[in-house]
């Protein structure tokens, strides 16, 4: 099983990946592909533009969830959080894999270009 490709810059740092090439429509209750549909699937960073993107799947193991696909803002401030989750800059919902691709992406060549 191959780790899903994606076309990001060199400014973003893959910190954690499990993110698969398996689409959930394809996976049933018999097999053991749902193990790989938790909550931490993905966590890249681009440490100069202060940002990161967090991928799950929600609720995890379950074929009724989805993907949850978040982008927040790296805190620099002692008296912060070390990542705003409770404030993200954009959160996206979809069971369609190639859908969370583009949306990942996009979200990346959108923080080179600012």
């Amino acid at each position: 099983m191959k780790k899903q490709l994606l076309v990001l810059s060199d400014a973003w740092e893959t910190t954690y990946n499990e993110f698969f090439e398996i689409d959930p429509e394809l996976a049933n209750e018999n097999n053991s592909n749902w193990w790989h549909f938790k909550e931490d699937m993905l966590q890249i960073e681009d440490r100069s533009a202060g940002l990161l993107i967090d991928l799950g799947w929600y609720p995890e193991f379950n074929a009724e969830g989805a993907f949850k696909l978040v982008l927040v803002k790296i805190s620099e401030a002692p008296d912060e959080m070390p990542n705003n989750w409770d404030n993200p800059l954009k959160i996206f919902y979809s069971n369609n894999r190639s859908e969370v691709v583009r949306e990942i992406e996009k979200w990346a060549s959108a923080s080179v270009k600012s």
